[in-house]
């Protein structure tokens, strides 16, 4: 059975290893006790990732994985209801640690709605209403007038820019049609983003590891295996700005943000 514990308690853990198919192999049981954070981070470095169960089939060899555990432990499976004040999600954490009493407490805990600052570059939260420095961002992209493969687009973007364009919500969707529809000459074809499938678990991802929540797919539908391409683009004509799943091969203009 499953059961929800908070992210900021110490348990086991099972990592996988992709690419493994004996499952006595595939997945490791970790004995020594995390956090839900600490423990993806170590099956990050020394595996592939937590353990993620997308069938009956699954389900069963983790659980033969975890019988000599006594306890729960940790599988990939996170509600985590943080977001930036734009809407937008992200998978990166880095909240500040006091170590107390031998015990490593994080803040903020859990369901605290409050708000977050970052100090010597870790988060953390104001200990009241104080008057502080405010830093502000500027939303950009860069429309890129050459042709990649994805791969070739990603990198290009992470090397010049902060990446492939994400669009996590309908807000930011708006704003990048907006622009788009001001460009004189407008490239033709759908143009990379930074969205792709998992060819293990189907399921499409941002290239920050985010999965899909708010969409704007071609046909209100998201492409599934084993019909699909992996790679995401948009359309780049006014009015229609749907996304589609495009051959990760095939060059295409694309748009880079920051």
């Amino acid at each position: 059975m499953w059961c929800t514990v908070g992210v900021y308690s110490v348990c086991v853990c099972v990592c996988v290893c992709l690419g493994v198919h004996d499952p006595t192999l595939r997945y490791t049981l970790v004995t020594e006790k995390k956090t839900w954070y600490d423990a993806q981070s170590y099956c990050r470095e020394n595996y592939t990732d937590l353990v993620s169960i997308m069938n009956e089939g699954e389900k069963e060899e983790v659980k033969n994985k975890g019988m000599n555990s006594t306890t729960p432990y940790w599988i990939g499976l996170l509600y985590d209801d943080w977001e930036w004040g734009d809407g937008g999600r992200s998978v990166y954490r880095n909240w500040f640690k006091l170590k107390l009493n031998s015990d490593i407490y994080y803040y903020p805990q859990a369901g605290e709605a409050v708000p977050v600052l970052m100090q010597n570059g870790m988060l953390t939260v104001p200990p009241g209403n104080e008057n502080l420095y405010t830093f502000c961002s500027k939303e950009s992209f860069h429309l890129i007038n050459e042709t990649k493969t994805w791969e070739q687009a990603l990198d290009y973007c992470n090397k010049n820019y902060h990446g492939l364009l994400r669009l996590e919500s309908e807000a930011d969707h708006k704003i990048v049609e907006q622009k788009l529809s001001r460009i004189v000459k407008p490239v033709s074809g759908p143009v990379w983003v930074g969205l792709r499938q998992s060819r293990l678990f189907g399921f499409w991802l941002w290239t920050n590891g985010m999965p899909v929540q708010w969409s704007n797919w071609e046909g209100y539908r998201q492409p599934k295996q084993p019909l699909s391409n992996h790679c995401g683009a948009m359309a780049t004509q006014k009015g229609d700005f749907k996304w589609s799943d495009k051959d990760c091969m095939s060059t295409r203009y694309f748009i880079c943000e920051g």
